[in-house]
């Protein structure tokens, strides 16, 4: 929601990125009720970091039916607007009674919104979740929830998770991506209760830092995140960063016959 006023009020850039397409917007929330997303537009119009303009229209549409079924209301509403930027969140909502570990399901998704791409020359984000029990995993398109077919067709994967450090702290962190190279480091986000908008602390910041990682303290568990870390596709360099060790340690703990004269 804030990126899309931030495009529509042709800000020049939002939490350190540039933007260099400015225009109509539209965010399609099929979790939240129209009064909860009114009062939150409200609280995001009182105090924000630049002058929400007229540019452009930011326009929100809330519902809580299948966006299949709303797919005709909602082409309709495309074309009028000619938005830059469709925003849908999220995942599992707008797709409600859909399997979407289902590989078949999430193809047939997919080809809906890359569909709503093409047609409307616009960016779409959609949002989803990641899976149960990862918060002390470095972000990796394998931990979102549900069919992994979504980051083969999408054109790039973006992660916002809350930072173990302070309960206002996000990391954003870019993955995937068919344009730009996979960030070895993640930007830090602080969520403002007061303003409702998110600020840029920090634009690289050790992502094991803030999920837990370099809280272990066990040699075992240090050794068996190495493993992982190195099974991602972590060279030995950047899990000596990660893990805050020596690269030689690094190396020591993956060898085959696992010697360890520490």
């Amino acid at each position: 929601m804030q990126l899309c006023l931030a495009i529509a009020s042709a800000w020049p850039a939002f939490l350190g990125e540039p933007i260099t397409l400015h225009g109509n917007t539209l965010y399609i929330s099929t979790e939240l009720g129209k009064e909860v997303i009114q009062r939150r537009l409200k609280k995001l119009f009182v105090q924000p970091p630049l002058p929400i303009s007229a540019s452009y229209k930011p326009m929100v549409y809330a519902s809580r039916t299948n966006l299949i079924d709303d797919l005709p209301k909602i082409a309709t509403m495309i074309e009028k607007l000619k938005p830059v930027l469709i925003v849908i969140d999220n995942l599992r909502l707008a797709f409600a009674g859909a399997d979407t570990n289902n590989n078949k399901e999430i193809t047939k998704l997919m080809f809906i919104l890359l569909a709503i791409c093409e047609s409307s020359k616009a960016t779409v984000i959609i949002t989803d979740h990641f899976r149960k029990h990862t918060s002390g995993q470095l972000s990796d398109s394998d931990l979102q929830a549900g069919s992994g077919i979504k980051s083969d067709l999408a054109d790039a994967d973006f992660f916002l998770r809350k930072s173990a450090q302070d309960k206002h702290y996000r990391i954003l962190k870019r993955g995937k991506s068919r344009h730009f190279e996979e960030g070895d480091t993640a930007k830090l986000l602080r969520f403002n209760p007061e303003t409702f908008w998110f600020e840029l602390v920090s634009d690289a910041v050790n992502e094991a830092e803030h999920v837990g990682i370099r809280s272990l303290t066990e040699k075992s568990e240090q050794k068996d995140m190495a493993v992982a870390l190195r099974s991602q596709g972590k060279t030995l360099d950047q899990i000596a960063v990660i893990l805050g060790k020596g690269k030689a340690t690094i190396h020591r703990w993956l060898k085959p016959d696992g010697a360890d004269p520490d």
